[in-house]
């Protein structure tokens, strides 16, 4: 009887001084602790600290989770504060095991999964954070977070650098030299500056000069480049003359091809930046970001990463490329053939968006040479590309 007061009279300090008892919430379920959690990280992708697609990818990780303790955990634990260490090296030799669609569709040839990191990274947060007094406190203060200790071990070999990129100099130039006038702009600015295809999304006419074109993110339409990093680059002549709608000055410098042949006339066709920042605070008062970003691009005309993937394969298909030369491999080509015209690193960096480090050192260089150091490695090691675009040029 004393040792029952004495705990009490400690759960009841806990509850005066920090509003929980410590205790958690008894037998919770593993169905219940993902459902939690999914929904607070939902409520972090609302308030903009994550993105919703991010959501999407715990959700499907934790998806493993819940298929392995309903089919193949042995011995079977109902609720979460039963496991320990043999559950996690269980969940891991399930994953090893499991076969899944590369792109989520059901029709797909299954695979393995490349790396198993990711799901057993995932599952270790959830934990963390439902064990968190500031975060879920949902399991008692004593819990040990097996996953914790999860030692993760790949059967994966890196990659050796040494040869060719998948797709080479004669490779791309066959490629612009396919292109027709509405593929050239797209597939130009991806060969000649290493761009993502998503980067091309949100390009706007206004963020356009004679000499420059920036690639922005634009936190107003829910678009954020790959490390939230704005970067300027150095327009040539030969790339300038073939980008379209020359004469326009605002809106969404690239469109979707059936919007620029003029087979369809959305809503919101050339509207200016300001205007889609009006028409997407009003969507996302009914929709989801994702929803919301998606929407806008329909009723703008603008182009998406699919249409751009759509237009590469039936380019890639015509000139019977292999399957391992993909969009991303222009990044590739770029980064390579600007290492070998001999671009300073820091140049490299910024043009592919990539972080410059965190030392005071980078905050004392400024690129106050870009456009010189660009034109310098593009005429060493891309000018049988710039040729193609200029005979484009001449015809147009």
């Amino acid at each position: 009887l004393l040792d029952a007061l004495t705990k009490a009279r400690e759960i009841d300090d806990r509850i005066v001084n920090y509003r929980r008892s410590g205790a958690g919430f008894g037998r919770l379920s593993h169905c219940d602790l993902v459902s939690r959690f999914l929904q607070h990280q939902q409520k972090r992708a609302t308030a903009g600290e994550i993105a919703e697609n991010t959501c999407d990818r715990y959700r499907t990780a934790l998806d493993h989770y819940l298929n392995y303790v309903r089919q193949d955990a042995s011995p079977k634990i109902a609720a979460v504060n039963e496991i320990d260490n043999e559950f996690v090296v269980g969940f891991s030799a399930y994953l090893k095991g499991i076969r899944v669609s590369p792109n989520g569709h059901l029709n797909t040839a299954k695979r393995k999964l490349k790396s198993t990191d990711f799901v057993i990274s995932v599952a270790a947060s959830m934990f963390r954070w439902a064990s968190d007094r500031n975060g879920g406190a949902l399991l008692g203060d004593g819990f040990a977070n097996p996953f914790e200790n999860a030692r993760r071990r790949t059967d994966r070999v890196s990659v050796d650098l040494f040869g060719e990129p998948d797709i080479t100099v004669g490779m791309a130039e066959a490629f612009l030299q396919e292109c027709d006038a509405f593929q050239l702009p797209i597939f130009s600015l991806l060969v000649f500056f290493g761009l993502r295809p998503s980067e091309l999304t949100f390009a706007f006419r206004e963020s356009l000069t004679a000499d420059w074109l920036q690639i922005c993110c634009h936190p107003e339409l829910g678009y954020f480049t790959k490390g939230r990093r704005d970067k300027r680059l150095p327009l040539l002549p030969e790339i300038e003359s073939i980008l379209p709608n020359a004469t326009r000055t605002t809106g969404l410098l690239f469109s979707s091809r059936r919007v620029a042949e003029g087979k369809l006339s959305p809503s919101l066709l050339n509207a200016a930046k300001a205007k889609l920042i009006t028409e997407c605070q009003a969507l996302q008062i009914k929709h989801s970001k994702k929803r919301t970003q998606a929407q806008l691009i329909r009723e703008s005309g603008g182009l998406t990463y699919d249409h751009i993937e759509h237009e590469f394969k039936k380019i890639a298909d015509r000139l019977d490329w292999p399957v391992s030369a993909t969009l991303k491999d222009f990044r590739h080509l770029f980064n390579t053939e600007m290492q070998n015209a001999g671009m300073p690193e820091f140049y490299r960096r910024y043009l592919l968006g990539q972080s410059p480090g965190r030392s005071a050192l980078v905050n004392y260089t400024h690129l106050n040479d870009l456009r010189h150091q660009y034109e310098q490695a593009v005429s060493k090691t891309l000018k049988p590309l710039l040729a193609v675009l200029t005979n484009a040029g001449q015809e147009r």
